[in-house]
């Protein structure tokens, strides 16, 4: 087989083991994940439509991509006061308990929180959520229990949920009752139950559930008190509720989907959000989308990180690259070099390179001049001790006095022990024995 159509399959092999082990079916997961109530969404479940009819109506809206521990800082260009925070719940990243005092303080400076939660109706991004009773809690100081009617038989409730007809269901089988999506989403609606700015010209919201959910019931916090405004359609227990926090207020709404793309234009929907906004949003307050709790946030997150599309760009051009180099720069054979025959020399070049990393360079000096020395006393005949000729050497006409003269300052520093430049010294032991011996 031709070695680079070989190169070539064996890239494409590597690239498709890479590719199953660490990408998968990860992005059409993100593209099949329900879409989330956020501000930049345009899918069912964003509020895309809802920020884009505030700022045409020259309402200054903004993404909330901080925890709430930002809000009443000094350096968020917020005013004061007026503002309104839409949070939905359940959120995708969890509400820490620090933050939440953050929050309470901000709203009651004199802000509106507004929190759309999903508890009488179970959105698709919210069947997975969290602790969105703990959360309730912590924000609004609002005890939410499960409703349970007082006549099991009582068809008030909610029909589609299992067992409060008849009390006899599990809840191991209401659990999963509740993780099992309906044929088709159930609608919901809400009336309003008396007079009140928020609910002035509403005659009905519509809510949709693509779950089953349950009913709640309420009970007062200790600061203030809650009006019940608007009453579930099905049940008539009260389902939106508004009460003071300090100077501020807090509304909340049993149903999640209220706002969203899907249904903002239902029903009385958009009448409600224009009644809340005439009702607590200051000439120069701002409207913020809680995004953040969402999933979208401006520090360091790993999701946004492997949806960046500049990302994906990064990665094709650098496969690209690889497999140009693997096909046209690489040979799975390895050209093997011609082995010359055996020599002398390169075995001597091989034993003094290894001599030359090994021996210290002082000792190699020291040893060069005492074989001078020894030879030098032999031809005299002296004793070959490896003592230094000095005198014998500068009474030599032949031998330049500058060469013995070095020779002598280099032998001093390896007698100190300080190196030498090796290649200089073995220079001038040469030039020396080609005029004395």
């Amino acid at each position: 087989m031709n070695d680079r159509l070989f190169t070539l399959l064996c890239a494409v092999g590597a690239f498709a083991l890479f590719y199953a082990f660490f990408i998968g079916d990860a992005g059409r997961d993100d593209e099949n994940a329900p879409s989330r109530p956020l501000s930049t969404e345009s899918r069912p479940n964003g509020y895309r439509g809802l920020a884009d009819w505030l700022a045409a109506g020259d309402i200054r809206t903004e993404s909330l991509r901080h925890r709430y521990d930002w809000l009443p800082s000094a350096a968020n260009g917020l005013p004061r006061t007026g503002n309104v925070l839409i949070v939905s719940l359940p959120t995708a990243r969890d509400v820490r308990n620090r933050e939440t005092s953050d929050l309470t303080d901000w709203v009651r400076q004199g802000n509106t929180l507004v929190i759309v939660a999903g508890l009488f109706d179970t959105p698709e991004w919210g069947v997975e959520g969290g602790d969105i009773l703990g959360d309730l809690k912590r924000m609004t100081l609002l005890d939410f229990k499960v409703y349970e009617p007082e006549d099991k038989n009582d068809d008030s409730g909610d029909s589609d949920g299992p067992g409060e007809s008849d009390g006899s269901a599990s809840p191991a089988s209401e659990a999963a009752a509740n993780l099992a999506r309906l044929l088709s989403p159930k609608a919901e609606r809400m009336s309003p139950r008396g007079a009140h700015p928020l609910t002035a010209g509403v005659e009905a919201v519509s809510a949709l559930s693509e779950y089953w959910s349950y009913k709640f019931t309420v009970s007062s916090p200790d600061e203030g008190a809650v009006l019940e405004l608007m009453d579930d359609v099905g049940t008539g227990l009260p389902a939106l509720w508004a009460g003071p926090l300090g100077s501020g207020t807090i509304v909340i709404s049993a149903y999640g989907s209220i706002f969203t793309n899907k249904l903002l234009g239902h029903a009385d929907n958009a009448r409600l959000m224009s009644n809340l906004i005439a009702w607590r949003l200051a000439p120069q307050g701002v409207v913020l989308f809680d995004d953040m709790h969402q999933g979208a946030s401006s520090f360091y997150d790993p999701e946004a990180f492997f949806d960046d599309s500049r990302l994906h760009a990064t990665f094709w051009w650098i496969i690209g690259l690889w497999f140009v180099w693997a096909v046209l720069a690489t040979k799975l054979r390895v050209v093997q070099p011609a082995l010359g025959p055996l020599r002398e020399v390169g075995f001597i070049r091989a034993i003094g390179n290894f001599f030359a990393r090994t021996v210290p360079v002082v000792a190699v000096g020291e040893r060069l001049c005492a074989h001078l020395f020894n030879d030098i006393r032999q031809r005299l005949g002296w004793p070959q001790n490896g003592e230094p000729v000095w005198d014998w050497l500068r009474s030599l006409t032949a031998v330049p006095a500058s060469e013995v003269m070095a020779l002598e300052r280099m032998h001093s520093r390896l007698a100190a022990g300080h190196k030498v430049d090796l290649s200089r010294l073995q220079n001038l032991i040469l030039s020396v024995r080609k005029q004395v011996l």
